[in-house]
């Protein structure tokens, strides 16, 4: 038998370290809610209600109750911008006062600081919250005068059942809408939260769901930020990614964890948007999310153990390429078609049979992808990572010079990656301006490995001093992306004429030649571009 990687003595916290967790404080004044949160198809309620896990598991009987909660704000929602939820809520003959917590990306996806203390009345008691940098800014908006924002209204029926591993989860069923004065939105969420023992009891649980066939959708969206959406008339928007926040002290492991989970962030943040197709950039941040995940696994690729990492990368693939054709086709009409139509009036009619054509190929790419969100492979790979980074799971590998290197301190293994990233994109991008387009195309991929590897790291160094570098490899990266979108669009084009097939008429070939060569006109430009562009980045200055 092998020996496992050994496990380093440090302080364990809910997400970022294996371990059971604490039961809660009896009065909750205090805790870390930490807890999965589903939405769900209506009719999945009572195939929940009817599996093993809350049928056969449970401890107690189910309770349902009634609850109204309403949500405090300044008239400028300034709670909303330091990330804080605070409502008062009616619990059967109670009033219930809560403080909650965005999550924290970098530290948990899953978990939010609660605070929680029982009311009198449905007046708020600003007093009686226990944190005293959290209860500043609740007094500091009320100064404004806090007003009712949004209400949710839910039946919640719960119940408190054991897993084998002996953790005891609680799963609370919430059926009911979020409303604002001018709209509402049903909510149909199942949510599992860690009462005690191991926060992977919660993904199996979850994985117990699926295996059974129950459609479960990962959600990191608060009722509270639905309601937020409703009350500016928004629907769902794309999200970018935020760097993680590295400590300087923390070690390789630690590192790839909070990476991991920003990543994780990204693509959960842009699915809603995504799904509605209402904004392409939807999407594309996605895809940006599962790419930077992508590259976190190259990264770090020889310190984790291939067993466990193969059907990961697997997935991920499967996933990318998955988003890859509605990107292709959104670029091609977002911006390849708009700006020929601004750049000539001629072939007018074609060129809007061209576009019909590709917003039905559009309309098409987006129902795929709604089906792909839908699929389990895409929610069990969400809590597969969620699960690996919980647990650390990596940590099961044999004892190596590699594996060992986990926890060495994370800023001398950032330098030495990044200085090999840049290394393989100075020497692959040799007369980049001359290459064959694939070669090229293989350059763009080095060049956005190496940018993502910089935006990962750039905490340990200052951005400061990081924002220079950042700026040259930028515009590389974007006048690359330039060239690969009118590649990709020589590809679509022939895709849509295909599509049209004996319904293309003499002027519809006619067109799509002239769109062929504005791609290539545009190309000779962008080239001219790239090699002041290449000039500039072999000069930057590097900063580890």
């Amino acid at each position: 038998m092998t020996d496992s990687v050994p496990e380093e003595p440090q302080e364990q916290t809910a997400e970022q370290a294996p371990g059971k967790s604490p039961a809660k404080p009896k009065n909750k004044a205090s805790t870390v809610e930490i807890e999965l949160k589903f939405t769900v198809a209506p009719e999945a309620i009572d195939k929940i209600k009817k599996h093993r896990l809350y049928r056969d598991g449970g401890q107690g009987r189910a309770v349902t109750r009634s609850l109204r909660s309403i949500y405090l704000d300044s008239p400028d929602r300034s709670l909303e911008r330091a990330g804080i939820a605070f409502r008062v809520r009616k619990a059967g003959a109670k009033w219930i006062q809560t403080l909650k917590t965005d999550a924290d990306p970098s530290v948990g996806l899953f978990q939010r600081t609660e605070l929680e203390a029982e009311i009198p009345t449905d007046r708020p008691e600003i007093h009686r919250i226990s944190n005293a940098v959290l209860r500043a800014k609740v007094e500091k908006a009320a100064a404004s005068g806090l007003v009712p924002m949004v209400e949710t209204d839910v039946r919640r029926t719960s119940k408190k059942f054991a897993m084998p591993d002996g953790s005891i989860i609680q799963m609370d069923i919430d059926v009911g809408a979020v409303k604002t004065p001018d709209a509402s939105e049903p909510v149909n969420e199942v949510e599992l939260e860690l009462v005690e023992g191991r926060q992977a009891a919660l993904h199996d649980a979850a994985f117990a769901l699926l295996d059974d066939g129950i459609g479960l959708g990962l959600s990191l969206e608060t009722k509270a930020a639905r309601g937020q959406r409703l009350l500016d008339g928004r629907g769902p928007e794309p999200v970018k990614a935020d760097r993680p926040e590295i400590p300087g002290d923390a070690t390789v492991e630690e590192a790839f964890g909070r990476i991991v989970l920003s990543c994780l962030a990204q693509i959960l943040a842009n699915e809603a948007a995504t799904r509605d197709g209402g904004d392409p950039e939807g999407v594309h941040q996605m895809r940006v999310g599962v790419r930077r995940l992508r590259s976190a696994f190259t990264v770090f690729g020889k310190v984790l153990p291939p067993d466990q990492t193969g059907p990961i990368k697997d997935d991920l693939k499967w996933l990318f390429a998955s988003l890859g054709d509605a990107r292709d086709i959104d670029v091609f009409l977002a911006e390849t078609l708009n700006d020929i139509a601004e750049s000539t009036q001629e072939e007018d009619l074609a060129l809007d049979r061209l576009r019909l054509t590709g917003e039905a190929v559009q309309a098409k790419s987006y129902a795929d992808i709604r089906t792909l969100l839908d699929d389990p492979r895409y929610t069990r790979l969400l809590l597969t990572l969620s699960r690996w980074v919980a647990e650390r799971s990596w940590r099961d590998q044999p004892v190596s010079e590699m594996s060992a290197r986990l926890f060495d301190p994370i800023r001398d293994f950032a330098a030495l990656q990044l200085k090999k990233r840049h290394n393989r994109v100075v020497r692959h991008g040799r007369d980049i301006v001359h290459m064959p387009i694939a070669e090229r195309h293989e350059v763009r991929l080095e060049v956005k490995k190496l940018r993502y590897t910089v935006d990962f790291y750039s905490s340990l160094f200052g951005r400061k001093k990081v924002k220079p570098y950042v700026k040259a490899l930028a515009r590389i990266q974007e006048t690359l992306g330039r060239l690969n979108d009118g590649a990709t669009a020589a590809h679509v084009l022939e895709r849509l004429t295909a599509h049209r097939g004996k319904a293309a008429t003499g002027q519809d070939h006619r067109v799509a030649g002239y769109v062929l060569g504005w791609i290539e006109n545009q190309a000779r430009h962008e080239l001219e571009t790239l090699q002041d562009d290449w000039a500039e980045f072999y000069k930057a200055k590097v900063f580890w």
